[in-house]
């Protein structure tokens, strides 16, 4: 191997060593990213095809044989629907409304605590209250109104995300751009003639990309997290939609009867993806740091 492609792996060496947990949740979370992008393929049946699944299979448990004669390995759930094939379609929809709200909720709060952070000024009294204001809220509370007037939808709930995560990446960027912009090398970038967004965009943002991968981490995990319970409550996405958190949901009233796999089958699948999350975040945390010059 040259030696000249042994940088490029070197972060990846540091995440690894010495990280047991760590690098046993990257794999996990992996795993299970690979399980939602191939669920068409992994699962038994799709769970949006109601031609695939019968009432009277309703409410199997693992093993038990169905009204055709298959035998559902996880069971089935309140309509009838193979579980496990739900859990696999579940996780993609919950993966995917995490990862597009977090998108963009990275994107406008790094943005706005860029700008804040290096302008100062009335552009960072006017960023930082309004942070201040929302972050004095519980999140559910301020996803819950505006789920209550945009209505239940994926775009609404997505929308709702992003509305109460941007401000932490924003919170977080600020902080990391003010400890930065007086160091010698932006002074250095100042006396060369570059552009405030060259800056910005080349040479600070860089230094603060360790802080942001630990946030965008915790928040990944705490939109999957925040999704499952707006969908427990009946506010976030629509019935038709087999979020972890809708399937946690369905077989909630049924867990008195004994038939627990309903609920709990989901809710194990939805804790283990966001302990392999929190697990791959505090590694971040450690093995991230600066790094200063011009690239």
């Amino acid at each position: 191997m040259s030696t000249a492609t042994l940088p490029r792996w070197a972060p990846m060496r540091r995440f690894i060593k010495g990280a047991p947990l760590a690098t046993i949740g990257l794999i996990v979370l992996i795993l299970l990213i690979l399980a939602a992008i191939f669920a068409p393929w992994l699962a038994i049946h799709d769970p949006y095809d109601l031609s695939t699944f019968s009432i009277l299979d309703a409410r199997l448990a693992p093993g038990e044989a169905s009204f055709s004669g298959s035998a559902p390995p996880l069971g089935t759930d309140d309509q009838g629907r193979d579980l496990y094939s739900a859990i696999l379609y579940g996780l993609r929809i919950s993966l995917m409304v995490a990862a597009v709200s977090g998108f963009f909720a990275f994107v406008i709060g790094t943005a706005l605590g860029l700008l804040a952070g290096y302008y100062g000024g009335w552009t960072d009294r006017i960023v930082m209250r309004v942070v201040d204001i929302q972050l004095s809220i519980p999140a559910i509370l301020v996803a819950l109104v505006l789920l209550a007037i945009l209505g239940r939808a994926v775009e609404n709930t997505i929308i709702a995300l992003v509305t109460v995560q941007w401000v932490y990446f924003a919170r977080t960027v600020r902080a990391s751009v003010l400890s930065e912009r007086h160091k010698e090398y932006v002074q250095a970038g100042r006396l060369m003639g570059y552009s405030s967004t060259r800056l910005l965009l080349r040479h600070i943002l860089p230094n603060c990309m360790g802080p942001l991968s630990v946030v965008a981490t915790i928040e990944f995990a705490h939109a999957i997290t925040l999704e499952a319970t707006l969908s427990f409550l009946g506010v976030g996405l629509p019935i038709t939609e087999p979020s972890l958190g809708r399937l946690v949901s369905n077989g909630f009233s049924y867990l008195l009867n004994g038939e627990w796999w309903i609920s709990l089958l989901p809710g194990c699948a939805l804790l283990i993806l966001i302990f392999s999350i929190n697990l791959v975040g505090d590694r971040l945390r450690d093995a991230s740091g600066p790094r200063h010059g011009f690239a």
